[in-house]
């Protein structure tokens, strides 16, 4: 299991690179936290606490999207990234589950239809609505 806490998602003594290679089965790592994010690369000397929430925002999803785990549990991933990031992150959640993952997603804006099996809309802790993937029947008619 993987966790992305909506906030102190970093550990903010260390470098970006030692972020990305904290021991454990936490991430895959520097260089596959920069393929995700080409970003992080200018920034890996830099000490994770003088980031910007979007940069250690960024650190932090890298760990978690890169993680061997088979469960994934985000909360407000999206909060300090630019659309384009989110839009990178949604491709990165629909891929891990299309590989037999699963994501636990609590957010304010869902990925394309397509990316999630399943969608609880909450309000003041009640289910309001809940949505299932529409998926053909038996023999793609």
């Amino acid at each position: 299991m993987a966790l992305l806490p909506a906030e102190q998602a970093v550990f903010p003594s260390l470098s970006v690179a030692e972020n990305l290679l904290v021991p454990g089965p936490l991430g895959g790592g520097v260089d596959a936290g920069v393929a995700l994010f080409p970003e992080l690369s200018r920034l890996l000397a830099r000490t994770a606490g003088t980031l910007s929430g979007g940069e250690q925002r960024m650190v932090a999803l890298s760990r978690v999207l890169t993680s061997p785990a088979r469960l994934l549990l985000l909360d407000e991933f999206g909060l300090g990234l630019a659309e384009e990031v989110v839009a990178r992150v949604h491709a990165a959640l629909a891929a891990l589950v299309a590989s037999g993952r699963t994501v636990l997603l609590a957010e304010q804006t869902l990925p394309d239809r397509g990316a999630w099996d399943y969608a609880y809309e909450l309000r003041r802790g009640a289910v309001v609505a809940a949505h299932e993937r529409e998926t053909p029947p038996l023999g793609g008619v």
